[in-house]
C-alpha cells in the first residue's frame, strides 16, 4: 500500500472515531413512544415521576420536534439515522407485515456506525429493527416474543445461551399477552371496556418484555451503547386519554408512572457512568370523547402532537436553566458526537452541543465525515412473514385500515 493510501485509511479510521473507548462512559437511548410534556409536567410537579425528574435535574431537557408525518415507524428511524424519510427509506407502516422491516432502511443507523467503530451495542425492541441485523453486540427485535415463529427475531441466534431462547421467553414474558374478550355486541360499552383492557394488557406485556430482556444483558455489562423502545404509552394514550380529567386520564397518568419505573430499572445499570437520552417520537393530545363507534367497532379519537420530549442527563450533559428546543434529526448526530465518532455531513441534524457540558465540548470537538454510507446496504434474503398481532394493533390504533 502506498503512502497516499495509508494517509486516506488513517483519516477514515480517525473520522469514524474510537467509539469503543468513548469519552465519558456508555450512552443509553430510552425511547418512550408518545410521551408529551403537556401530560408529564403536572406529574413531575406532583413528584410522581421521580426517575425522569432526577435525570432532568442532572442535565437538560427540550421539546423534541417531530417530522410532518408524526408516524412512529418513520420517526423512530429518523431518530436512529439522523436523516429524513426521503433518505432513510421508511415511509410508513407496512400494510402486509406490520412494522416495516429493517431491510427497507437504506442507510446505516447509529448502532451500525458505532459497531463498525468497535463499540458493543445492545438493542431491545427498537421500532422497525426486524429482521435482526448482525451487530457488534445483541439485537432483540420487537418480534422476539411474537406468537408467530419467524426467523431473525434476535441476533446472535444463541444470545440467550446457555439457558436457551425458550427458557428466556418463559422467564421474561411475565404479563398475559391479551385480555380475554367477552361475547357481546361490538358496539356495547362492555365491548369498549374489554377493548381498552386488551390494549392496556398488551402495552404492559410489550414494555415489560422489552425492559426485562434488556436487563438480562445489561446485567452482564460490557455495552457501550444501549437503545430501547417502549411503545405501550402511545397505545394507552390512544385508548384512554380524554381531553379533560377523568378515569381515562388517570389510567394514562398511571402508565406514565409505569414508564418512569421502567426507566428507573434501566438506569440502575448505568451506575452513574452512562449519559442517558430519553426521547419520544411525538407528543399526544386527547379528545372528547376518547372513543367513538366507527364501522361497527370502537375507535380512538386522540391524535399525535408535533412536539415530543428530550431529556439528556449524565456525565456529558450540561446544566440547562430552562426547556430548550431540538429536532428528532439531532438525536443520532448527538449520540455519535458523545461517543467520539464522526457526524456524517449528509445527516440532516446537528449535534446538540448546547446541551453538553463545557468540559466535554472543550475536550471533544465535533468530528465530521462526508458519509458513513459508503456502500449499498447488503441484501437480506430472509423470508419476511406478516406479524398478525402488530397488524391487529395498528388497526386498533387507526394507523391502518
Amino acid at each position: 500500500m502506498n503512502r497516499a493510501a495509508l494517509i486516506v485509511l488513517a483519516a477514515l479510521t480517525f473520522a469514524r472515531g474510537s467509539a469503543a473507548g468513548a469519552p465519558g462512559g456508555p450512552v443509553f437511548l430510552i425511547g418512550i413512544d408518545g410521551a408529551s410534556w403537556d401530560l408529564m409536567d403536572p406529574l413531575l410537579a406532583a413528584g410522581r415521576l421521580p426517575n425522569l425528574s432526577a435525570l432532568m435535574k442532572s442535565g437538560c431537557h427540550a421539546a423534541l420536534r417531530s417530522d410532518d408525518t408524526l408516524n412512529s415507524a418513520v420517526v423512530w428511524t429518523t431518530i436512529a439515522t439522523g436523516k429524513t424519510r426521503q433518505k432513510h427509506g421508511i415511509e410508513s407502516w407496512d400494510l402486509e407485515l406490520g412494522q416495516p422491516p429493517s431491510t427497507l432502511r437504506k442507510v446505516k443507523a447509529v448502532w451500525n456506525i458505532l459497531g463498525d467503530a468497535g463499540a458493543r451495542v445492545l438493542l431491545s425492541y427498537y421500532m422497525a429493527s426486524w429482521p435482526a441485523e448482525d451487530l457488534n453486540g445483541v439485537n432483540i427485535t420487537p418480534r422476539w416474543d411474537s406468537s408467530v415463529a419467524v426467523d431473525g427475531t434476535i441476533s446472535p441466534k444463541d444470545a440467550f445461551a446457555p439457558a436457551g431462547e425458550a427458557a428466556a421467553r418463559r422467564l421474561l414474558t411475565r404479563w398475559p399477552r391479551t385480555f380475554p374478550q367477552s361475547p357481546s355486541d361490538p358496539n356495547s360499552e362492555r365491548a369498549r371496556d374489554d377493548a381498552r383492557l386488551d390494549v392496556l394488557t398488551r402495552a404492559l406485556s410489550q414494555d415489560e418484555s422489552a425492559a426485562s430482556a434488556a436487563e438480562l444483558f445489561l446485567s452482564k455489562g460490557g455495552f457501550d451503547f444501549f437503545a430501547i423502545h417502549l411503545w405501550g404509552l402511545d397505545w394507552v394514550s390512544h385508548w384512554f386519554l380524554e381531553a379533560g380529567a377523568g378515569e381515562g386520564r388517570a389510567t394514562v397518568d398511571a402508565y406514565y408512572e409505569r414508564a418512569d419505573a421502567l426507566v428507573g430499572r434501566l438506569l440502575r445499570f448505568s451506575r452513574e457512568r452512562a449519559t442517558v437520552m430519553v426521547v419520544s417520537d411525538h407528543g399526544f393530545k386527547g379528545a372528547e370523547p376518547s372513543l367513538v363507534r366507527k364501522n361497527g367497532r370502537w375507535r380512538p379519537t386522540g391524535a399525535h402532537a408535533p412536539a415530543g420530549i428530550l431529556i439528556l442527563g449524565g456525565p456529558r450533559a450540561g446544566r440547562c436553566a430552562s426547556r430548550g428546543d431540538a429536532s428528532v434529526l439531532d438525536v443520532a448526530p448527538t449520540i455519535l458526537h458523545m461517543m467520539g465518532s464522526a457526524v456524517g455531513e449528509d445527516m440532516d441534524g446537528e449535534p446538540l452541543t448546547r446541551f453538553l457540558s463545557e468540559d466535554f465540548s472543550r475536550s471533544n470537538p465535533v468530528k465530521r465525515i462526508a458519509t458513513h454510507d459508503t456502500a449499498a446496504r447488503p441484501l437480506d434474503a430472509r423470508k419476511l412473514t406478516a406479524d398478525p398481532e402488530t397488524l391487529e394493533l395498528l388497526r386498533k390504533m387507526g394507523y391502518i385500515r
